[in-house]
């Protein structure tokens, strides 16, 4: 999503179960509220509740039919390897 580093602030104060009003300016509340209801369809004026939060879970055998088979040749270039930079 399109939000400002304040915004995720604010989302992730809220997500955590802080009062964001409390926190911020008026306006500036009003403001976050908009866009992130605006981007995310997500209301920071309501309390956060963890128990409606949906939370994905996988099973194993979606696993094994999303595993990835074959690497591309190029990718073990791509891998951070801290030993090679001691």
């Amino acid at each position: 999503p399109n939000l400002s580093t304040g915004q995720n602030l604010a989302l992730s104060y809220w997500t955590s179960g802080s009062d964001v009003r409390q926190m911020l300016p008026q306006r500036t509340f009003y403001h976050y509220r908009r866009r992130i209801l605006d981007e995310l369809g997500v209301d920071i004026s309501l309390p956060y509740n963890r128990k409606q939060s949906r939370r994905e879970t996988f099973d194993l055998e979606y696993l094994k039919a999303h595993e990835i088979k074959k690497v591309p040749a190029d990718f073990p270039g791509l891998v951070y390897r801290p030993a090679l930079f001691k």
